[in-house]
């Protein structure tokens, strides 16, 4: 399974389950549902042949790490900011976030843009506002139910 993060700020938590079906989605949800960090979690699936299942999650309290301006990242001046700004990146975390197509748009070089993106992503925390540690720990937490019902049909077969 592959997990694509689609959104991710105060609001809360998406992610796309690609090659999933109903199925883990649908435990998955449970299961962030009990969680006592989380204050509501959902899914759908757009098309139950062709789409991929989204998630999105809200926690209770969230991390407040501040942002940092696009200018503040390493190896940025103003001009390359105002080019950034110009397609709606201001932050470092827009930055980690955007868009092939956004990033094109910006007329910068594909090779800056990489090295952009690395200094970007130093800058931001991986978990900023928490909702990851928060995904593998119910992940976690499924896996551990599932060793036990393994455990149960072990013990009923014998």
């Amino acid at each position: 399974m592959e997990i694509e993060v689609l959104r991710e700020d105060k609001e809360g938590f998406e992610i796309r389950l690609v090659g999933e079906d109903h199925t883990f989605p649908n435990l998955l949800n449970t299961a962030l549902n009990r969680n006592k960090k989380v204050m509501a979690a959902a899914y759908k699936v757009d098309h139950p042949l062709v789409g991929a299942p989204t998630l999105f999650f809200r926690l209770k309290k969230v991390a407040d790490v501040p942002e940092i301006p696009v200018g503040k990242i390493k190896g940025i001046g103003p001009k390359t900011a105002e080019q950034l700004e110009a397609v709606g990146i201001r932050t470092a975390s827009q930055l980690v976030m955007a868009t092939e197509e956004r990033l094109a748009r910006t007329g910068i070089s594909e090779k800056l843009l990489a090295k952009y993106l690395d200094e970007a992503r130093k800058a931001v925390p991986e978990d900023r506002f928490g909702y990851r540690a928060v995904l593998k720990e119910t992940l976690k937490e499924i896996s551990r139910e599932l060793e036990g019902v393994k455990k149960g049909f072990k013990g009923a077969a014998r």
